[in-house]
């Protein structure tokens, strides 16, 4: 397993298809300059305090994918990510009235590992497991 990410930082983490939460000119920026995208990446949240805060992405087939707890992430956009709230565009409501991904509130440490068959996040004592095959 590779480690893609990992955050000391306590706070709410979205866990499902980055596209859904992201402001679009992040996300663009992003996409448009890489091929294949798995990884952590800085984005400035306040330039003029030189705060910046970090999410990860892997790249996957669009299409749906299952936990080891059957809850299903749709990946719109062949991806399926970590993003701290401070990157949020919706909120937490909408975000689960949507059914979009899962809200996890971290209180020590998030750690996002990726293979060829597997995504794995440790968030506090919790493990979830994510195959990359699409469920149908």
């Amino acid at each position: 397993m590779n480690t893609v990410f990992e955050s000391g930082r306590p706070g709410n983490y979205f866990l499902g298809d980055p596209y859904q939460v992201v402001d679009a000119t992040i996300y663009k920026s992003v996409w448009e300059n890489c091929k294949v995208i798995r990884g952590s990446f800085a984005v400035a949240i306040d330039p003029e305090k030189k705060d910046i805060d970090f999410f990860a992405v892997v790249q996957v087939a669009s299409g749906n994918y299952s936990d080891n707890s059957d809850r299903i992430y749709q990946a719109e956009s062949g991806s399926i990510g970590i993003v701290p709230e401070s990157l949020w565009k919706k909120t937490k409501e909408d975000i689960e009235d949507a059914g979009l991904g899962t809200i996890l509130s971290i209180k020590d440490q998030i750690v996002l590992e990726v293979d060829d068959d597997w995504i794995v996040v440790h968030a506090d004592n919790t493990q979830i497991v994510i195959s990359t095959k699409i469920v149908l």
